[in-house]
């Protein structure tokens, strides 16, 4: 790497990157806190779309979202895994979501494009 690209570089000179040089990991930091609360938030979300699919007996997320969504979701959770474990988990976590709602697209579908 040339010296100017590695001046620009982030990484050691803001926290979030610091679990490559070895200091603990700090869940305390204002920018976990935030990844913390959107995580939840997308999870309430997902909750939302799959009940009010359920009730509505239609399809919440059209099928090209849900295919990006979960490509986006299984690459981040299986093939490329956070250095932290917890965010990792909360891939997972919406993995799953994804598959709930992306089972309500065959279900109804059929029934509101017939």
């Amino acid at each position: 790497m040339t010296p100017a690209l590695l001046a620009a570089s982030p990484v050691g000179r803001w926290p979030i990157y610091q679990l490559e040089t070895g200091a603990p990991f700090d869940m305390s930091a204002w920018y976990n806190w935030v990844g913390a609360v959107g995580a939840v938030s997308w999870l309430v979300a997902y909750i939302l779309v799959i009940v009010q699919g359920n009730k509505q007996a239609t399809y919440g997320v059209p099928l090209i979202a849900i295919c990006l969504i979960l490509t986006w979701v299984l690459i981040y959770s299986i093939c490329f895994t956070y250095l932290v474990s917890n965010w990792t988990s909360v891939d997972r976590t919406w993995f799953i979501a994804d598959v709930l709602y992306a089972r309500n697209n065959p279900m109804y579908a059929r029934l509101l494009q017939s």
